[in-house]
Formats: C-alpha cells, structure tokens, sequence
C-alpha cells in the first residue's frame, strides 16, 4: 500500500511540472498563446480530444481549434494519433504516459 501511495505522490509532481512546463512553453507563443491556452486546459481535462471536441469544449471557431492543435503539435505537446485528414483525435502522450505507469504488463 505505501508503494502504492509513494507511486500516487510522485506521478502527481511529475504532472504538476509537466502541466507547469507545457503552459510555460505556450505562453511564451505570443498572441496566439490565448487560444492555445484554452486547448491546452481542455486537453488537460481530456488527453485525447479531437478537432471538433475542442472547438465545442472552448468555443474557438473550428479553424482556429485546428490552426491551434498544429501550433500544439509543434511545440511537442500533442500528437495527432489518427493519421486521417477528417475526424482527427490528438492525445497529449506526456501526460498519458504518466497516467498509464505501472499499467503495462509484466
């Protein structure tokens, strides 16, 4: 149990300092840094987050959604995960990984 809580603590500082670094590296975007901020926050709520559930979820116009999920991709924190040019699912992979620790088979 206490490894179990140990693991829980050290996963919860690992993601503080991801959520502190991305948000970091985005506000230094200049003005697109609004928008993609509010990708982000979404995408924190929900890891894998397609087009449209982020333009619904933020109110951004659907360009702007997609326009910031590249700006995204750029800057590392996201992966497009669908290969397709319609319906597109990006997952934020940092964070997923660090939820998943501990789940792979032995």
């Amino acid at each position: 149990m206490r490894e179990t809580a140990e693991g829980a603590v050290s996963a919860s500082v690992r993601l503080t300092q991801l959520f502190e670094s991305d948000r970091g590296r985005i506000q230094r975007v200049g003005r697109r840094a609004i928008s993609a901020l509010q990708v982000y926050e979404e995408l924190r709520l929900h890891p894998i987050l397609s087009l449209s559930g982020a333009n619904e979820r933020t109110g951004l116009t659907f360009r702007t959604a997609a326009a910031t999920m590249e700006l995204l991709i750029e800057l590392g924190i996201v992966r497009e995960i669908t290969g397709q040019r319609r319906n597109r699912f990006f997952a934020y992979d940092a964070y997923l990984s660090i939820l998943s620790e501990g789940t792979e088979p032995l």
